[in-house]
């Protein structure tokens, strides 16, 4: 990543079944230093805007579904 710019992850939660996935979670946390730009679900809501913590509801997923969390995390200018 490049000091005091945006680093973009993508995070995919797949259900491999047999049956479908209710209240389908992701607890994601980013480096210390790091805080969330943005933060943009397939399905479902997330928090952790300007913060190292991203929380997302993703809802049911069906068996063999997949759902993908796009995080935009600024990157500071000094690392640890």
């Amino acid at each position: 990543a490049v000091p005091d710019a945006s680093a973009v992850y993508v995070v995919t939660v797949t259900n491999a079944g047999p049956s479908a996935s209710s209240n389908t979670v992701l607890n994601n946390a980013l480096p210390q230093a790091f805080s969330a730009e943005a933060i943009t679900p397939s399905t479902g809501t997330c928090t952790g805007l300007g913060t190292n913590t991203v929380n997302c509801n993703l809802g049911t997923l069906a068996a063999g579904a997949t759902a993908t969390v796009r995080i935009q995390a600024h990157v500071p200018e000094t690392c640890q």
